[in-house]
């Protein structure tokens, strides 16, 4: 586990300079089959608001519960930070976890009946006691630094955090453009920072999905033109050449471009069913899902979920996806944000 994450993370540096390439896809004679692909219709999906600034969201198969990381909002309207627990079936809230601070990233493990929190704005980890509904502990990886402004503020922000059960260990990217990237490793037993992985450079990668069993990497390239310009300014002699509204599958040993696949405008996170062989993607600009096979990477199905769907979940035994939903410009402003329910 600890070698494929460092694997990821070393390729993940590429996104931030994808570089053009062709579109390449596997033949019609090595492709695995799976079932037909039956486009969804509008009664199959469900959509519940359900808390201010919700992000990240994860199904907890022991428990049948879907569990979504909310923020609270910004500004005098936000509400306090918390977790909240849905049925899977009808999306009813069944509990709200409190937090401290404020919720984005979200992994679980499920056999501990633990939740790891990424507060993304505090670059903390909380970590949640599912059974007892409440924090067993706050984890500080970094303190503030003084800029040239003589204001403090945190150099890293967190992004993607992933459990390894087996030994005891979460991993969380803190991301930064001008002081680089890093990985942080955390022992779930003692509950502190066991090591901290520098020299991962200076992208921020918004999706990655590994499929270890076929050592691809899927990557998202959303093309921003406001993030582009953001990094230009940050990173001295930055230069992308991203195509962007693309997954790039690459190989996860040497980089190595395999596919470029077509998506709706600003790809966001991934998630992959190697079972079914099915790929969604949530485009965060276009306000839809987008369903790909994920050896030939055809196009099966564009899915409405206006206006920003934004992270994705699965119970893979019942073909279920959930998506968190955030609010666009046109939404009251501090709305509650939703989350659907496709049933494939």
């Amino acid at each position: 586990m600890k070698h494929t994450l460092l694997r990821l993370s070393a390729v993940a540096l590429l996104v931030g300079t994808l570089a053009a390439c062709g579109t390449h896809a596997p033949s019609s004679s090595s492709a695995s089959q799976a079932a037909a692909y039956v486009p969804i219709k509008a009664e199959q999906v469900q959509r519940q608001a359900i808390a201010k600034g919700v992000y990240e969201l994860v199904y907890s198969p022991k428990r049948n519960a879907v569990f979504v990381a909310s923020s609270g909002g910004w500004g005098d309207q936000a509400d306090p930070a918390k977790i909240v627990r849905l049925n899977p079936d009808t999306l009813a809230v069944e509990a709200e976890i409190p937090l401290q601070r404020k919720a984005f990233g979200l992994a679980l493990d499920d056999a501990a009946g633990r939740l790891y929190v990424g507060n993304t704005v505090d670059t903390s980890l909380t970590v949640v006691d599912i059974a007892a509904q409440r924090e067993v502990a706050v984890i500080q990886l970094e303190q503030k630094v003084k800029g040239a402004d003589g204001k403090e503020r945190y150099q890293r922000d967190l992004r993607q955090l992933v459990v390894d059960p087996d030994n005891h260990r979460v991993y969380i990217a803190a991301h930064a453009f001008e002081h680089g990237s890093v990985l942080y490793v955390v022992n779930t037993d003692t509950l502190q920072v066991e090591k901290r992985i520098e020299g991962l450079g200076n992208a921020k990668a918004p999706g990655i999905w590994l499929d270890a069993a076929t050592n691809r990497l899927f990557v998202t390239d959303q093309g921003s033109k406001s993030l582009g310009e953001y990094i230009a300014k940050t990173v001295p002699g930055y230069s992308s050449n991203g195509k962007g509204n693309r997954v790039v599958v690459l190989d996860a040993d040497t980089g190595a471009v395999q596919a470029s696949v077509p998506t709706g405008e600003g790809p966001l996170q991934l998630w992959l069913d190697a079972k079914r062989k099915r790929l969604y993607v949530t485009n965060r600009s276009a306000g839809a899902i987008s369903v790909h096979h994920s050896d030939t990477y055809e196009l099966l199905d564009t899915i409405p979920v206006p206006t920003h769907p934004n992270t994705l979940a699965q119970d893979a035994e019942r073909n279920v996806v959930f998506v968190t939903i955030k609010n666009g410009e046109g939404d009251p402003k501090g709305s509650k944000e939703s989350v659907a329910r496709l049933q494939f």
